[in-house]
């Protein structure tokens, strides 16, 4: 009867332009953060000034592993998330991190922790801000976070009936610092378009067809037969 769609204001012109061709009716209901956000006015610039509830944010494995090493060669266990560990080890993850008698009070994790985990978290540590991103070539190339991504990470800290009654941000580098604020502070842009990604299924269903292609073929081939121009071309190569 009813479909509740959470996400930020940028999708609500798209959400309304779609309901239009389907006939259902639009209820926008905003909500305000019921807790504090602060960010800080300093960076942490080393691992010693860690303290409980720290969780420190980059965007490769690389980084997850060096931060992990550097905190437990200071003793602090640590908690670790990412987005290629399978559900039910994230979630053991998490309910060591939050368990108020376990001794693990660092978490270590990639922008997987914005994903449907709840996280008692009081300070978030963005150790990059430097992400992969795809192109419009679909090439890998790294820039920073964007606006939607950083609140949505930033966020996490001290969220409601968490263990803490605030939240607080900042970056692990000193030149980090300013370019964060400035990336929270730009107004989000409208999302005009949005697409659909094929199913597990279609891509199986495709790759009976094209055996010999690579997962990273299959999808760029894939993404080539869609529409274009109102006319669907297929073409297998």
């Amino acid at each position: 009867k009813e479909i509740h769609l959470c996400g930020e204001g940028s999708t609500i012109r798209l959400i309304q332009e779609l309901m239009v061709t389907t006939g259902d009716e639009v209820e926008i209901r905003e909500y305000k953060r019921l807790t504090k956000l602060n960010y800080q006015e300093r960076a942490l610039e080393t691992f010693d000034n860690v303290k409980p509830g720290d969780c420190f944010v980059c965007f490769s494995k690389n980084d997850i592993f060096h931060i992990t090493r550097e905190l437990e060669r200071r003793g602090h266990e640590v908690a670790v998330i990412y987005g290629s560990l399978p559900p039910g080890t994230k979630l053991l993850q998490a309910q060591r991190f939050n368990d108020p008698n376990d001794s693990c009070k660092i978490m270590v994790a990639t922008d997987a922790i914005g994903m449907g985990l709840n996280l008692s978290i009081k300070r978030i540590i963005f150790y990059s801000l430097m992400k992969p991103q795809l192109n419009e070539q679909g090439e890998k190339e790294k820039d920073t976070v964007t606006t939607s991504q950083a609140l949505q990470i930033a966020g996490r800290a001290g969220r409601f009936a968490s263990a803490f009654p605030d939240g607080e941000v900042t970056t692990f580098r000193r030149d980090d610092l300013p370019l964060l604020k400035d990336i929270v502070n730009r107004q989000v842009e409208t999302i005009k378009r949005a697409g659909l990604h094929p199913t597990a299924e279609q891509i199986e269903m495709f790759a009976y067809h094209l055996p010999k292609h690579s997962l990273s073929s299959l999808i760029v081939s894939f993404h080539i037969i869609q529409q274009h121009d109102h006319l669907t071309v297929f073409q297998f190569f």
